[in-house]
């Protein structure tokens, strides 16, 4: 049932397209551009979420295709890169639900999911603030906000890793040194 709803939505969509933007008031293609920008979003949510699933299809071996990513570039008409950041970001949504959430609501684009899909995987507990900056900021802010998250768990991550390895490495050595004190002079005492 679900596919035959997307067709239908695909057709309501390419019908809309027949019209020539000039026919239209400013304000109404105002608001259809906004219209637009939201099914992008539910676009980019609907790929990302089942390119994972349909890689499990196995259509691009039977294709002929060495793997997922290269059927779904010639598919889409897109480079190889973009379609494996699809499938990468379709995986790491697997342990982001806020993230998922998000995207199935329409508040991400295609960049600020690259963005925080990366940060993210790599510190986890940065989620909710991904998405926070993701609503604050632009992209080039969140962006700056996800290099920072990053280089403060990698800083975090290389001073953990360097006290371990100064934990492991060291070691104390005691010894007593007998020594001969000029006679009448205790030791530790100046004549």
């Amino acid at each position: 049932m679900m596919t035959a709803d997307l067709v239908k939505a695909l057709g309501l969509l390419r019908r809309s397209l027949e019209v020539e933007p000039e026919t239209v008031a400013a304000v109404d293609a105002a608001r259809i551009f906004d219209l637009f920008l939201e099914m992008e979003r539910a676009v980019v949510a609907g790929k990302t979420l089942y390119a994972r699933r349909a890689a499990d299809a196995g259509v691009w071996r039977s294709e002929g295709h060495k793997n997922p990513a290269s059927w779904m570039a010639e598919t889409a008409g897109s480079g190889f890169g973009e379609a494996n950041a699809v499938l990468e970001m379709s995986e790491r949504l697997q342990s982001l639900p806020e993230t998922t959430e998000a995207l199935r609501r329409g508040e991400l684009s295609a960049p600020q999911l690259r963005e925080i899909t990366a940060a993210a995987i790599e510190v986890p507990s940065s989620e909710r603030e991904l998405l926070d900056a993701a609503g604050r900021h632009g992209l080039k802010g969140l962006k700056d906000h996800c290099a920072r998250v990053k280089a403060r768990a990698t800083s975090e991550a290389d001073a953990l890793s360097r006290y371990e390895q100064i934990r492991k490495n060291r070691s104390l050595v005691m010894w007593i040194e007998r020594c001969q004190a000029p006679s009448g002079v205790l030791p530790g005492h100046r004549a």
